[in-house]
């Protein structure tokens, strides 16, 4: 039998709901490789540029990621991952389950609404129609809400200040036709997490918004107390909201990041692009 070496170290990052890794980590790529660090993005199930997003199902991608992730694995001696907001609930289930020698949590959506009523209110809504109605997004907020509010919510969620790229122009395709079904499968998918979930004994850095509009900070403290190693640190940012990683303090974190994970003195920044 050839027995394959296996690379040192490899760097397994999952992206949010509704996104994919521009969405969420921006240049973060860039960066990486300008540091010469080997990662993989994973795509997750219904969200790559070729899905239709209503396909997506919570179990199917869990599934899709477990095996993904078991996959990347067996190919390195350590393997780091870091998640972003529902990304950040999928790393944690996988470091949970099978393992991983650091973690570092973005926004993690173990609890959402971010104390905002709106999102609360369109929340409650999709609980109590999920598998009844397979209307499209907008018909169903104009339904709850009046139109002040619908544009409110839909400002809040794409809308970010501090953005480096153009969310409203990224989103704007997506959730023409995001079906309820999507919603609830994102909460059926954060809530399978929770009932399973276990310890995680890996040394971990879970960075969140004091500002930040769909994730409270209590969701940060929720998986920070199932963390077991003594490494363990929370983060709470200033000025940004929910989208860390493309927000004007980006360079500052990335840097912690990848200073945390792989202990370098100096982390190389590429030149911006014009």
């Amino acid at each position: 039998m050839i027995k394959i070496k296996k690379k040192k170290i490899g760097f397994f990052i999952v992206h949010g709901f509704l996104g994919n890794a521009t969405t969420g980590f921006d240049d973060l790529p860039r960066i990486l490789k300008k540091n010469r660090i080997d990662f993989w993005m994973t795509q997750l199930q219904g969200h790559g540029y070729d899905d239709d997003i209503n396909t997506f199902n919570y179990k199917k991608c869990l599934r899709q990621v477990e095996i993904e992730y078991q996959v990347f694995q067996q190919q390195y001696e350590k393997v780091y991952i870091m998640g972003f907001s529902m990304g950040g609930v999928i790393a944690g289930h996988l470091a949970s389950h099978y393992g991983a020698d650091k973690m570092v949590l973005i926004s993690p959506a173990f609890k959402y609404g971010g104390g905002n009523k709106i999102i609360s209110k369109v929340g409650d809504f999709f609980k109590a129609h999920k598998g009844k109605n397979e209307e499209d997004l907008p018909k169903i907020i104009e339904k709850v809400l009046n139109d002040n509010a619908a544009q409110e919510l839909m400002d809040e969620f794409i809308a970010d200040k501090n953005s480096t790229i153009n969310l409203a122009e990224d989103y704007a395709d997506t959730l023409k036709g995001v079906k309820i079904s999507v919603f609830t499968n994102f909460m059926r998918l954060v809530s399978n997490v929770k009932k399973h979930i276990i310890t995680i004994d890996a040394p971990t850095r879970i960075y969140i918004s004091e500002h930040d509009e769909i994730v409270p900070i209590d969701a940060a403290f929720y998986i920070f107390d199932k963390v077991t190693s003594t490494d363990k640190r929370i983060e709470i940012l200033t000025k940004v909201g929910h989208r860390i990683m493309v927000s004007e303090l980006r360079k500052d974190v990335i840097i912690e990041i990848i200073k945390f994970l792989y202990g370098k003195r100096r982390v190389k920044w590429p030149k911006e692009k014009k």
